[in-house]
């Protein structure tokens, strides 16, 4: 048995506790492999695929918050797509990683006017705040795709005017 999920490793860990696994078991989550290359390769192409499949990319500029494992890989493939791919990293070492990966540093403040698409799979909260969405431009998307709902500031934001496009 194999078992990849947060909650499916801990109920693993529950049973072993116990002894009562009757059977070998392998946790994949902690896994190097997984790390290395689910979240790197599986993730980059989701947050890609639904990007395209919701908007049209031609011509879009887009910001990558963040050049971890998650973030690093959505940015390459996004670079396929957009000529401007800029990232935010404040980590100074990922930062010069990201420049030697031919990518611009930059802050929200430094772009924030003229970007379309903003992603985040940072895991930090309000990455994306009310005092950024007063400076986007008009029908800019926001994509989170961290592990908590909290990249993205909703609850400050519900009070903005809202309309369909």
């Amino acid at each position: 048995m194999n078992q990849e999920t947060t909650i499916g490793v801990h109920r693993l860990m529950e049973i072993v506790a116990k002894y009562e696994l009757l059977f070998p078991a392998i946790n994949v989550k902690d896994c190097v492999t997984k790390t290395e290359f689910d979240t790197v390769f599986s993730c980059r192409h989701f947050l890609f695929y639904s990007i395209i499949r919701t908007s049209d990319l031609d011509g879009k500029r887009i910001l990558v918050h963040g050049h971890g494992d998650v973030d690093r890989g959505s940015a390459f493939d996004l670079r396929d797509v957009s000529d401007h791919v800029p990232v935010i990293e404040i980590d100074p070492i990922i930062a010069l990683q990201a420049c030697l990966e031919d990518f611009q540093v930059v802050t929200t403040e430094d772009f924030i006017h003229e970007i379309d698409i903003f992603t985040s799979a940072t895991g930090t909260s309000e990455i994306i705040a009310p005092e950024h969405m007063k400076k986007i431009k008009n029908s800019s998307i926001a994509c989170n795709i961290g592990h908590f709902d909290n990249e993205i500031d909703i609850e400050d934001l519900e009070p903005f005017p809202w309309h369909d496009s």
